[in-house]
Order: C-alpha cells, then structure tokens, then sequence
C-alpha cells in the first residue's frame, strides 16, 4: 500500500479544466490502491482555495488552463505548503519544464495510469525527486 510521509493514504486532489480529463485523471486516482481522491479543481484559483481545507499529499494538474496555468498554481503551492508534492500533466508535448519550484514531475497526461502514480508517489516520499527525469511538456 502507498502511503504518506507520516503513513496514512496519499490524498490526491486533480486539478484540470477539462471535465473529460479531470474525470479520467480521478478515475485513475480512485483506482489506485493506498491512494484517496480529496478533491478536484476547474482551475488554478480553485484548486488553491481547496488547498488549507483538503490537506492533499498529491496534486496532478494541468499545465495548460486559462487563469492561473499548472506552472504558476505550483509555484504558489509551493509557497503556501512546501510539503506537497505537485505533478503537472499535459496533453501536448513540446518544450522540457525543469527546475520550476513546487513541480516535482511533469509527464505526458497519457502517461498517468494507475502503475505510474504508484511508481511517482513512491519516489517522491522516499526522497528520490533525482529519480525523476525531466518529461516532455508544453
């Protein structure tokens, strides 16, 4: 069973401004064992007001949403809870994303399957974030 740090179930909140894709990615979350879906945002904005009340482990975002993109949403979470670990997802790939404070992993959206956030969530919590080689985004 995945667990966090203090060894409770990973709680998950997705962000997406997609229905179809928020739904999948939750669907994905649900399925995996020791993970609990908190939470889903529309937004960047939404997911940050849902941040002090869900207490997520895990955020997996979208790169790519109006307002406040996957990018700048991390940064802030960074600042306000340092101790969450953000994954950013994107439907197209393009450009790396490295060194952006509060992203621990970004990683094609097909690429978000119940193994890989097991695998993701896994190297997180043991401290590995070098593990994580850099994916393609836009």
């Amino acid at each position: 069973m995945r667990v966090s740090p203090n060894g409770e179930r990973v709680r998950v909140l997705v962000v997406d401004d997609n229905a179809g894709c928020r739904d999948a990615l939750a669907a994905v979350v649900s399925a995996a064992e020791g993970f609990d879906l908190v939470g889903t945002a529309d937004s960047g904005e939404h997911a940050l007001e849902l941040l002090p009340q869900l207490e997520p482990h895990l955020v997996v975002m979208d790169l790519r949403m109006p307002g406040l993109d996957g990018i700048e949403t991390a940064r802030r979470m960074e600042i306000a809870r340092p101790d969450v670990a953000v994954v950013v997802v994107s439907a197209q790939e393009g450009q790396i994303v490295e060194g952006v404070a509060g992203v621990r992993r970004v990683l094609p959206k097909r690429d978000v399957t119940v193994r890989g956030l097991a695998e993701i969530w896994q190297v997180v919590r043991d401290g590995r974030e070098q593990d994580l080689l850099p994916a393609v985004a836009s």
